[in-house]
């Protein structure tokens, strides 16, 4: 199975560490970001962790074109909020997905992490992308704990500008599901 991650900021890099660590059998990752010199840094320091565990074989391309032929696309990329209280509206993340959604096509599944994944998805799937969003889960596990899925998610943001662990953890057990 060929996993493409388009964006490797925090996010991204943490589903692609996770996914190393996964040790699934043939799997291989694609990694693909605009900024080539954070991107090849990524790339090496993943490719030096992967040493320790079963092979897997990694790529890595500053452009979609390349890995078109993977069989899920998770795309991170996208502005990030500066904080939890930053009202966070769609429009520009939303026109950055749909352009790397057209590279990809409408067969692909494509899991949308960027923020905000279900109102990206869902107008991404009435276009008649094949888009899921990432992150529900998580959220309705945050409630299942008694807490609100925002608070939590704010709190994590507010204290260290970002969240990662729940989101590749979530990627994973999906991943670990095929």
């Amino acid at each position: 199975m060929k996993v493409c991650i388009v964006g490797m900021g925090r996010t991204g890099s943490q589903i692609a560490f996770s996914l190393l660590l996964s040790k699934k059998p043939r799997l291989s990752l694609a990694l693909v970001d605009i900024n080539e010199g954070k991107l090849m840094a990524e790339f090496l320091d993943l490719s030096d962790a992967s040493n320790l565990f079963s092979p897997i074989f990694m790529g890595a391309s500053s452009t979609i074109d390349f890995v078109l032929d993977s069989d899920i696309f998770i795309i991170t990329a996208g502005k990030a909020r500066a904080s939890s209280k930053e009202d966070f509206a769609i429009g520009e993340n939303l026109k950055l997905v749909r352009s790397i959604c057209e590279k990809i096509g409408r067969q692909k599944p494509i899991w949308i992490v960027t923020n905000p994944p279900a109102g990206i998805a869902e107008t991404l799937s009435d276009e008649g992308f094949n888009c899921i969003p990432i992150g529900s889960e998580l959220d309705f596990q945050r409630t299942l704990s008694g807490n609100e899925a925002h608070e939590i998610a704010g709190k994590i943001i507010d204290g260290k500008g970002f969240t990662s662990f729940g989101i590749a953890a979530e990627v994973l057990l999906r991943i670990k599901k095929m």
